[in-house]
């Protein structure tokens, strides 16, 4: 009995230790449990927050990124891929995404094709770099240049499950592009604008004296001076075109002064009169008032002219009206800032015609050097650029409305000048003679030539030459016998600057006139630092020239 109480009692003690050992572990397990649910939440917690980094991250970079499934639906994209693209649908296969998304090669008028666009070779498995496209649809209408990057996304076997394409917006370095090739465009204009001067205006100059040999030589009231006289008009005028060429690439400001405005555009009317076909009616109405602006002759006739030129091109199959209207207009403080300039007195010149007018996309470019809509050949794209050029020279403003099928309009507004005597028109004069003896020197025989005639006529005794250092030879035997020296400047072996520099080692006092097709800044301060030396631009007027020499010889000869 005792014995089995004994055995009874063990069993319960047993029980009782296995009940406190199972209290003990499932408080243990109750602790790891917690523990263990604090860890995950914690882990939860830290993976959620990386996972809002991450989209922080994925969404503000500037770099667009788009993830597709192999069957091409967007399962991924950061704000800058759907803003440029415009996303949020995801059932838009590949087969659509060209038309869709607007995707053009970098001209801006062919279509990207589908099966190159970069996420699709991703896709297919291939590795694409710096692919270039513009994109324009909806959402950026003005289009954006970008430069993608696809990857196939692999799994764990490496086999393809979609595909990954990276971009980002290239648009403004394809503007800087843009700007350094018309820089360097017009570069080397001003480069062949320097060499096509000078052959020209020697040419010029060359034609120009004979003209004015035979005006001299024709009787007073003969018809052929009338001829004469309008044939030394248009020679000014072709000056005055290569003068803006230089003035365009080498940003090189002409002399300006007083003139009056309405006499200029009527001389410039009677020249497009005749460029015009005849289907074209010229409709004038110029003010009465003396409008007088500070400017360069040349260059708003230049204005004038390019204007004309492009509304008689619009103008080409149907014929119309083309109407120059000339105004003063007060512009007071309300309106000035809406014509972008300062309060006022203002000439208003308006160049309307009723031609087939430009769309808004054109419109916005044709003062942009080099854009034009002409064929080639037709037009260089200069025209409107270099009336830009000049308005803003003379502190005005040029802006012009345009609306497909009725036609164009084109504003160009310059400040008015108050009480200021203007330099009436030059007129054909008689020749200054005088005496003395010149050395010529150009490396144009013709030129020569035609200088010799010119200043023997003139009364001077002239030796001529077309080599500068045959000249300074010349010069070297006798150098007391010269009263002045006018020579070209742009000369093989020696030129005209560097036989000046000699010639004032044997002689201080001599007068020496320069020559030169066109403006180089650099040569006009050296002269400046040579006594009694001048630098004059070619075509001179030989009437001119005549007058400069019989004023030099004459101060020489009082000396």
């Amino acid at each position: 009995m005792t014995e089995n109480s004994n055995n009874a009692q063990a069993l319960k003690n047993e029980i009782q230790t296995l009940r406190t050992e199972n209290e003990r572990l499932e408080s243990l397990l109750y602790v790891l449990i917690e523990e263990r649910t604090a860890k995950l939440s914690q882990a939860n917690e830290k993976l959620q927050q990386n996972v809002r980094i991450l989209d922080t991250i994925f969404n503000s970079v500037a770099e667009g990124i788009v993830v597709a499934d192999e069957a091409g639906n967007f399962i991924l994209f950061n704000h800058a891929a759907e803003h440029v693209l415009g996303l949020g649908a995801t059932d838009s296969g590949p087969d659509k995404w060209s038309e869709t998304y607007g995707a053009f090669y970098p001209d801006g008028a062919t279509p990207f094709p589908t099966d190159q666009l970069p996420l699709v070779r991703a896709i297919n498995g291939e590795s694409v770099d710096s692919v270039e496209m513009l994109i324009r649809n909806a959402n950026v209408p003005e289009g954006v240049y970008i430069q993608l990057t696809g990857r196939p996304l692999r799994d764990d076997n490496g086999e393809v499950k979609g595909g990954v394409a990276v971009f980002y917006d290239i648009t403004e370095r394809k503007k800087k592009e843009a700007e350094l090739r018309q820089s360097q465009k017009l570069e080397a204009i001003g480069t062949l604008a320097g060499g096509v001067a000078h052959d020209f205006n020697n040419l010029l100059y060359g034609m120009l004296g004979y003209v004015e040999m035979t005006w001299q030589d024709l009787p007073e009231g003969h018809a052929h001076k009338l001829y004469m006289d309008q044939i030394l008009r248009i020679g000014d005028r072709a000056k005055g075109l290569i003068q803006q060429i230089l003035m365009f690439s080498r940003s090189e400001e002409l002399e300006r002064k007083p003139l009056r405005l309405v006499p200029l555009i009527k001389e410039a009317l009677k020249m497009v009169r005749m460029a015009l076909p005849s289907t074209i009616d010229i409709q004038q109405a110029l003010s009465n008032a003396e409008i007088q602006i500070m400017a360069d002759a040349n260059q708003i006739h230049q204005i004038l002219i390019n204007l004309c030129t492009n509304a008689s091109y619009a103008m080409r199959e149907t014929g119309g009206l083309l109407e120059i209207r000339v105004e003063t207009i007060d512009l007071d403080s309300d309106r000035f800032e809406a014509y972008d300039l300062s309060p006022g007195h203002y000439s208003r010149l308006t160049v309307r015609d009723t031609g087939s007018g430009m769309p808004p996309d054109v419109l916005e470019r044709i003062f942009e050097p080099f854009f034009t809509t002409k064929p080639v050949g037709e037009g260089s794209g200069m025209g409107l650029a270099v009336a830009h050029a000049i308005v803003k020279n003379h502190e005005g403003a040029i802006w012009c409305t345009s609306q497909v099928g009725q036609g164009t309009t084109f504003e160009i507004w310059f400040p008015l000048i108050r009480d200021t005597v203007y330099e009436a028109a030059e007129t054909q004069s008689s020749f200054v003679s005088g005496t003395g003896r010149i050395l010529f020197v150009d490396d144009e025989a013709f030129l020569v030539g035609l200088g010799q005639k010119m200043l023997e006529r003139l009364g001077y005794r002239v030796t001529a030459t077309t080599d500068s250092a045959e000249a300074l030879e010349f010069f070297k035997e006798t150098p007391d016998d010269f009263d002045l020296i006018l020579t070209d400047h742009t000369m093989p072996r020696m030129t005209g600057v560097q036989l000046a520099e000699e010639v004032r080692k044997l002689r201080e006092d001599i007068p020496i006139i320069l020559l030169s097709g066109f403006n180089d800044p650099l040569t006009s301060k050296h002269v400046q630092t040579l006594q009694h030396c001048w630098y004059l631009l070619k075509p001179l007027s030989y009437r001119k020239l005549s007058e400069m020499l019989h004023e030099l010889l004459v101060e020489k000869a009082a000396e």
